[in-house]
């Protein structure tokens, strides 16, 4: 039977050792650096193409191509709190408490899958379109 010796110079180890030191630092600088996700409920941050200039009376609403501000005065509500939606009551949109057992995900498209229902609702006290699937 017949041995193997391998002998490395120190000065390859060295070398070897320091880039893989330099290429795991470069792997966690990345990673420390990278995009954490959302830290806010702002709309803007969610979806940059929202406009943030809406003015008293407006509200955000989808123009069939992009989202746009528009003008409450079709008796739309501006004045819902947190936890509330809006609702038809056969008359006008009101006001309602949102006693709902729904899902719901963030659509920046304006459409919403089969199973969904596009709805509008006060989160964060910034009116915004959601897609609702019954459970």
């Amino acid at each position: 039977m017949m041995k193997l010796n391998i002998n490395f110079s120190n000065r390859l180890l060295h070398t070897f050792i320091s880039i893989i030191g330099i290429i795991l630092i470069s792997v966690v600088v990345f990673a420390y650096s990278g995009n954490v996700g959302h830290t806010s409920d702002q709309i803007d941050e969610v979806d940059p193409s929202v406009p943030t200039s809406c003015t008293v009376d407006q509200v955000l609403e989808w123009n069939s191509t992009d989202w746009d501000c528009a003008d409450t005065s079709s008796g739309l509500r501006t004045d819902c709190i947190i936890d509330q939606v809006l609702e038809w009551n056969s008359t006008d949109w009101d006001c309602a408490n949102d006693s709902s057992e729904t899902t719901s995900t963030y659509t920046t498209t304006g459409s919403c899958g089969n199973d969904e229902t596009l709805d509008s609702r006060y989160i964060g006290g910034i009116l915004t379109h959601i897609c609702l699937a019954s459970w």
